[in-house]
């Protein structure tokens, strides 16, 4: 081997390298903590002096670099998964295991010609709660559904759907789906008595759906409050505000009874109408909601020359109560709005019959 002059290069600019270096030849950088030298495949490669102990390191999208020569990267264990580590053949073994709250076991997936099988032995799911479902099966075979053992059944065009008793809350019972997508009740697909044990229960009168539509020709009576978050569309399925009405729409008219003192119930109509036989008093509704809006026709009986008065919650224009039309047999119309809860905004339309 010949004898060749070693000469360095230097810098003390942290991160500089050098460009070019001879075979021999060397450069430090001492910013840094480098040695440079030209391999015997004419790249220029270094040497560092006390380099971090691991590169960069991706653990899903966050980049984790080491900054000293000390730094340890570290490997936990999280839920369901165990990590062993392995010094004398430098390797780590990371598993999942069971337990918890929910436990799968036992899956096969078994295909054979046309009919696929789902068998599941156990679902364990507590929640909160503890609660528990088993003995699940799906099967499929020779173009026949089969949801059996939890149970759901369907063979010969037949749905059968039963519903088994659960153990603890969110357990399905009394529900039960029998014959060609028949449900014990009315309509067809319906779901009919069906309850959730422990603290939630359902009861649904009856769904329909045919043709993957949800027609239902007897109707449905809701007992409660109905709250739908997204926008109802009526004749329309592409509503654009909370309530999109394509078509007509119509209200109904409550009779009142003529009294001394007239009461509306505004929780039972928006319209009203009545026959007046003397001058009574429209007193202050105390069911009215504000925003509600609506008219009362008011009629004079044969004798006619009806003057009634008006409470303090009726607000006229001008502050003034209307002088309405006397001649027998005569209608006149209040156009009203409900503004608060003391407060109607009223307007008289006079001799509209």
């Amino acid at each position: 081997m010949a004898n060749t002059v070693i000469a360095l290069k230097k810098s003390s600019t942290p991160s500089a390298e050098p460009v070019n270096l001879a075979n021999g030849e060397l450069a430090i950088n001492f910013a840094d903590g480098k040695l440079f030298y030209k391999n015997s495949t004419g790249q220029i490669v270094s040497f560092t002096s006390g380099s971090n102990s691991f590169g960069t390191v991706n653990a899903n999208g966050t980049l984790i670099i080491s900054d000293t020569v000390g730094d340890v990267l570290t490997i936990e264990a999280g839920n369901n998964i165990s990590i062993v580590g392995d010094a004398i053949n430098d390797k780590i073994t990371i598993s999942a295991t069971g337990g918890g709250d929910s436990t799968i076991a036992s899956l096969a997936f078994d295909k054979a010609n046309v009919a696929n099988t789902i068998a599941i032995a156990a679902f364990d799911a507590a929640n909160a709660s503890g609660g528990s479902s088993s003995a699940a099966a799906f099967d499929k075979a020779n173009s026949a559904n089969i949801v059996a053992s939890s149970a759901y059944d369907k063979a010969n065009s037949a749905n059968v759907l039963a519903f088994n008793t659960g153990i603890g809350a969110n357990a399905f019972t009394s529900a039960t789906i029998a014959g060609a997508n028949t449900a014990v009740g009315t309509g067809a697909n319906a779901f009919t008595s069906a309850t959730i044990a422990g603290a939630n229960t359902i009861s649904i009168a009856a769904f329909n759906k045919a043709n993957a539509a949800l027609p239902n020709t007897s109707g449905v009576t809701f007992a409660g409050n109905l709250n739908i978050t997204g926008n109802v569309g009526i004749g329309t399925s592409s509503p654009t505000t909370k309530l999109n009405l394509f078509g007509s729409a119509s209200g109904g008219i409550t009779t009142l009874t003529d009294n001394t003192s007239i009461v509306i119930d505004m929780t039972s109509n928006n319209n009203f109408a009545i026959t007046l036989g003397g001058s009574n008093t429209f007193i202050n509704p105390t069911t009215m909601n504000p925003g509600q809006s609506g008219v009362i026709w008011i009629s004079q009986d044969s004798g006619g020359s009806r003057a009634p008065s008006w409470g303090s919650y009726w607000r006229f224009p001008s502050n003034t109560a209307p002088t309405l039309s006397t001649a027998a047999n005569s209608v006149d119309a209040i156009v009203y709005v409900v503004r608060n809860s003391t407060s109607i905004t009223a307007q008289a339309i006079l001799n509209v019959g």
